[in-house]
């Protein structure tokens, strides 16, 4: 038995609403009452929950996307007796494989920018002892010409 999860109806000055947050994957299982996804109008937020427990499907919304009234966004389907949800075992290993990486390139990128302004500094310092040097000479050959020796 599948049963459609729809966008609720709006307020009466709304005839879109953005989807802001989605909660479930293709291939969850998921609880009666769980929610699934919430739905951004210009004054209310709605969350929208399983009506009964079963398997997410044809799940055809985004996060930041626009939806109509009645849109169908996805499929509950009843979970069949036996059944390894092995489409969800997938989708949690992609999302911790995604979360994996985000983190390494958040370390390297913090790292970056620790070495890339302690390294600036350093310029600085150098920089600064090279034109204290450069405006001596200048300073000394100056007075020497100036002088006529």
């Amino acid at each position: 038995m599948k049963t459609a999860i729809e966008i609720p109806q709006l307020p009466e000055d709304s005839a879109r609403a953005k989807i802001s947050h989605i909660n479930v994957n293709e291939g969850q299982q998921v609880e009666a009452g769980q929610a699934l996804f919430e739905v951004e109008t210009d004054k209310v937020i709605l969350e929208v929950e399983a009506p009964h427990s079963g398997v997410v499907e044809g799940l055809n919304i985004s996060q930041g996307c626009h939806a109509e009234p009645e849109q169908i966004t996805m499929y509950l389907r009843s979970p069949v007796p036996g059944e390894t949800l092995t489409e969800r075992k997938e989708a949690n290993y992609r999302e911790a494989m995604i979360e994996q990486v985000v983190k390494g390139d958040s370390d390297r990128v913090l790292l970056e920018q620790v070495t890339g302004e302690r390294l600036f500094d350093k310029r600085g310092l150098i920089c600064g002892a090279i034109g204290c040097v450069f405006g001596v000479l200048v300073g000394v050959v100056g007075t020497y010409v100036l002088m006529g020796a």
